[in-house]
């Protein structure tokens, strides 16, 4: 025969036993790779005047650093500050960001700026690098 002491310690183990059971058991994660990218600037409209509070940029990624299609294009709205100063998440305007398949294969790629308006060109592109997420 149990002493009610045994008897108390074998419930209260019977309680926790599953408990700690599933508390230790490894948990899977699901990590998402995020499919916008921030891109901050300056814009300085080619024509010398202050930029207005609002443009319109045209925002491609390429496979080299000159020449070539775009493999990826989008035109967006973005806002000003005073200085010219925006940020505007590329992919945006696609209902799943950015294709994968436009980073799948590790490859450099570059992303070239464009606003919109007389005399304007593409400015110097920039070589799109990872960072943590």
């Amino acid at each position: 025969m149990r002493s009610v002491a045994a008897t108390a310690v074998a419930a209260v183990l019977a309680v926790c036993t599953p408990a700690l059971a599933h508390a230790q058991a490894p948990m899977a994660t699901t990590v998402t790779v995020p499919r916008l990218i921030t891109v901050t600037g300056t814009y300085q409209p080619a024509s010398g005047q202050p930029a207005s509070p609002g443009a319109v940029v045209t925002l491609a990624v390429y496979a080299d650093a000159t020449g070539g299609a775009p493999l990826f294009q989008e035109t967006q709205d973005v806002t000003l500050d005073a200085s010219g100063r925006y940020t505007v998440q590329l992919g945006a305007t696609q209902p799943d960001g950015l294709p994968l398949a436009l980073f799948a294969e590790g490859q450099e790629r570059w992303l070239g700026v464009q606003f919109t308006g007389v005399n304007e060109v593409e400015h110097a592109r920039a070589r799109l690098t990872s960072v943590p997420y």
